[in-house]
C-alpha cells in the first residue's frame, strides 16, 4: 500500500531560514533536513544553532520538535548528534543515512588537522579563499605538509595576498623541491605579486627540466605582459597556444593584439576558442568594443543573456553597451532589469548615474551618486568595527 508522507509542519511559512556558511534559505524542517544532509560539510557548525532552533519553534511552529533538538544538541560525538538530527523526523531513506553515519565515521577518525584541512578545501574549491585559509591556518598549526602548505597559498591567491601565498609555496617546495605543480603556483604567486624578478628565476631554475611546457612560456610571457613588452609576450603566448589550445593563453594573446591597436588579429584568434561560453562571449564583447563595434559587442552579450538571463552583471554591461551606443531608452531598460536582480550593486548603480546624466537628468545622476557615497562610507564603517 502506498504511503503519503506529511511534512512536519502543517501550516505554510513564509520566513525562510538561511544557513550562515553555505548561504542557502529553506522553508520547511524537510527542506533543512535534505540540505544538512547533502551539503553536511558545510552545516557543521549551524544545524543545531540557537537561530536554527528558535525559527524550528518560531517560524515553524514546532516546539516539540524544537525541544528535542536541544536534547540532541548535548549529544558528544558529532557524528551521533548529526544522525539524530537528521532522524528528528521519519522523513529521510534509511538507506541515505546508514551511508552517511558510514562517511561520519570515518570523517571522525581523521586527526584534527585532517578535518580542518578538508573544510578548507571544501571553501576553497567554491572561490572562498579567506574563509578557507582560516581553516587552513589552524591546520597548520597541528601539521605542516606540502598538500597543505599548497592548498592554503591557492586560499589565499584568492584574497590576492600574493606575497602570502608565495611564502606557503616556498615552505612547500622545501618540503617538496621537485614539485611541478608547486613550482608553478610559486612562479605565479610572485607574476601577480609584481615580483617580476623572483619569477624568473624560478623560471631559469626549472626550464631546463620542462622543455617547451606551454605554462612555462605563459608565464613568461605574462612576465612582458605586465612589463608591457607587448611584442615579446606575443610571441611567447603564441608559442604556448601552438602548444595548448587553452583559452586563457588565447584570451591573453588578444590581450596583446588589442594593446598594439590589432583588432583584426585579436578578433581572429578569439574565435579559435573551442568553448564559447559566457566567458567567451564577454571577452569577444569587450574586444568589439575597444575595436570601435559596439552593435557587434551588444549581440554578444544580448547572446550570452539567452541562457544567463538572471545574470545582473550581464545586464550591466549591456546598459553599458547601449550607451555607448546612444541608445539611452535601451541602456535605461537594461540598468533597471540588471536593478531588479541586484537592488544595491555598486556598479549598477554607477551606470545607472552615467545613463542619467546622459539624459541631462543631473538631479537624478547627483542623487544615485549620493546613494553609492552613503553606501560606501557604510560598508567602511562595517569593515572597521568586524
Amino acid at each position: 500500500m502506498t504511503n503519503l508522507y506529511l511534512t512536519a509542519s502543517q501550516t505554510e511559512n513564509t520566513t525562510p531560514y538561511i544557513f550562515p556558511m553555505t548561504g542557502t534559505g529553506v522553508f520547511s524542517l524537510e527542506e533543512a533536513l535534505y540540505h544538512c544532509l547533502h551539503n553536511w560539510r558545510g552545516v557543521t557548525h549551524d544545524f543545531l544553532s540557537e537561530p536554527f532552533i528558535k525559527w524550528v519553534e518560531g517560524s515553524l511552529g514546532l516546539g516539540k520538535i524544537g525541544a528535542s533538538l536541544r536534547e540532541i544538541s548535548r549529544i558528544e560525538s558529532f557524528s551521533m548528534r548529526f544522525l539524530a538530527f537528521l532522524s528528528v523526523v521519519d522523513y529521510l531513506p534509511k538507506r541515505n543515512l546508514e551511508e552517511l553515519q558510514k562517511e561520519l565515521g570515518q570523517w571522525e577518525r581523521q586527526q584534527v588537522w585532517e578535518k580542518l584541512a578538508e573544510q578548507g578545501d571544501y571553501w576553497a574549491a567554491r572561490g572562498e579563499g579567506e574563509r578557507a585559509y582560516s581553516y587552513h591556518a589552524r591546520a597548520l598549526n597541528y601539521h605542516e605538509g606540502a598538500k597543505l602548505l599548497n592548498n592554503a597559498g591557492v586560499a589565499l591567491m584568492y584574497t590576492a595576498d600574493y606575497a602570502a601565498a608565495a611564502e606557503h609555496f616556498t615552505k612547500a617546495l622545501a618540503l617538496e623541491s621537485g614539485n611541478k605543480q608547486l613550482n608553478f603556483n610559486l612562479i605565479e604567486a610572485h607574476i601577480l605579486g609584481n615580483s617580476h624578478d623572483a619569477a624568473r628565476d624560478i623560471i631559469n631554475k626549472i626550464s631546463a627540466n620542462y622543455p617547451n611546457d606551454p605554462e612555462l612560456l605563459y608565464f613568461q610571457a605574462e612576465i612582458h605582459f605586465k612589463s608591457k613588452n607587448y611584442f615579446d609576450a606575443i610571441k611567447l603566448y603564441e608559442n604556448a597556444v601552438n602548444l595548448n589550445k587553452d583559452p586563457q593563453y588565447i584570451y591573453r594573446l588578444c590581450d596583446c593584439y588589442m594593446k598594439m591597436r590589432l583588432y583584426d588579429k585579436a578578433l581572429e584568434a578569439i574565435k579559435t576558442v573551442d568553448a564559447q561560453d559566457v566567458s567567451y562571449l564577454r571577452k569577444l564583447a569587450g574586444y568589439y568594443v575597444g575595436a570601435g563595434n559596439v552593435p557587434q559587442a551588444i549581440k554578444s552579450i544580448e547572446k550570452a543573456l539567452v541562457s544567463n538571463v538572471n545574470d545582473a552583471e550581464l545586464w550591466i554591461t549591456l546598459a553599458g553597451y547601449h550607451r555607448l551606443d546612444l541608445d539611452l531608452g535601451k541602456a535605461s531598460g537594461a540598468i533597471t532589469k540588471a536593478l531588479s536582480l541586484s537592488a544595491e550593486n555598486p556598479a549598477a548603480l554607477l551606470e545607472q548615474a552615467r545613463i542619467r546624466k546622459a539624459q541631462g537628468r543631473t538631479k537624478e545622476y547627483q542623487g544615485i551618486l549620493g546613494r553609492i557615497l552613503a553606501r560606501f562610507k557604510r560598508d567602511y564603517r562595517e569593515m572597521k568595527i568586524t
